[in-house]
This record gives C-alpha cells, sequence and structure tokens, in this order.
C-alpha cells in the first residue's frame, strides 16, 4: 500500500536526521507528499520563567532555521517538503498533527515517548 502522505518529525539532531533521511527515501519511492514538523517546547511550563515576546521570537527564528535545514536536506535528496512549525508538547503536537494532516505515515527519531497508538518506522 502506498503511503500518500508522511509525516516526519524534525528537530535538527542526528537522530532526526536520519528520519528525514528514511521519510525522504520513501516519499521517491512512492511519491508521497512530505511535511517536515518541528515543535517549539514551552519551556514555561518546563521551568517557572515567564516567556517573553523576545524570547518567543528568537525560538520562532531557530525554529524556521530548523525546518529551513530539514527542507534542504529533503531537496538534496531530490523530495520536496513542506514545513510546519507547532510550540507545546511533542508527541501531542506529533499525533495531533499526523490526524489534521491525515498523514499515512508518521517518522519520529528516536528517544521520544509516543502517543498511544503511533507507531515507529525503522
Amino acid at each position: 500500500m502506498p503511503y500518500g502522505s508522511i509525516l516526519v518529525a524534525f528537530d535538527g539532531s542526528e537522530f532526526s536526521k536520519k528520519a528525514l533521511s528514511r521519510a525522504c527515501r520513501i516519499a521517491g519511492l512512492e511519491g508521497s507528499k512530505l511535511t517536515v514538523l518541528y515543535v517549539v517546547p514551552r519551556y514555561e511550563e518546563m521551568v517557572e520563567f515567564f516567556m517573553t515576546g523576545a524570547i518567543k521570537s528568537s525560538l520562532m527564528k531557530e525554529a524556521e532555521k530548523i525546518t529551513k535545514a530539514a527542507c534542504k536536506l529533503a531537496m538534496e535528496m531530490r523530495v520536496s517538503a513542506k514545513a510546519l512549525i507547532e510550540d507545546g508538547d511533542a508527541g501531542l503536537k506529533i499525533a495531533e498533527t499526523a490526524v489534521k494532516g491525515k498523514n499515512d505515515l508518521r517518522i519520529v527519531e528516536l528517544p521520544v515517548v509516543l502517543p498511544q497508538g503511533m507507531h515507529l518506522c525503522f
């Protein structure tokens, strides 16, 4: 069964680069649409501090830089990728994005705790 739409979580780590590489290979073979998702963590929930507009802006610029690098890596593998940036809990945002985008395949780098019902692709 071919995959029409693939979602890959990407944070710029070596694990996520491997996940993106696998997603690109599959997308290239299947002719799938590829979406790269970066989730900006909500640091104020992890550490008690107030997030200023400047901090949020800095985090968004970093997210844009990371997703741009992911799209460049995909293009180097001759695959077009759409970048999405969300903020919040990574596992939850991956699951929500996959449902909203009707992705047939979700590829997540390790180590990530996955919500119930999601599976890893090796």
